[in-house]
């Protein structure tokens, strides 16, 4: 049981972030799933999956907290 990984702080943050946000993540894929059952199976997925790439999410997590020196996605690309 002690084999699995300790989640680093900044997945901890992004997970933090997506619990914080999972009602409205629901709410949009029951536009797109109405079964409730299906629906909470996806964000169920989602949530691992975006716990499973919390670190490619820095920029992404650094804008929703308001950190300085966020940019908005695709921002970087218009800059150059």
């Amino acid at each position: 049981m002690g084999n699995s990984p300790t989640p680093s702080d900044h997945t901890l943050q992004v997970q933090r972030l997506f619990v914080q946000h999972q009602q409205v993540v629901l709410y949009y894929v029951l536009t797109i799933e109405p079964n409730l059952g299906d629906a909470q199976d996806i964000v169920q997925e989602t949530f691992l999956t975006v716990s499973r790439k919390a670190d490619t999410y820095h920029s992404l997590l650094a804008l929703s907290l308001g950190l300085p020196g966020a940019s908005q996605p695709g921002e970087a690309q218009l800059n150059r």
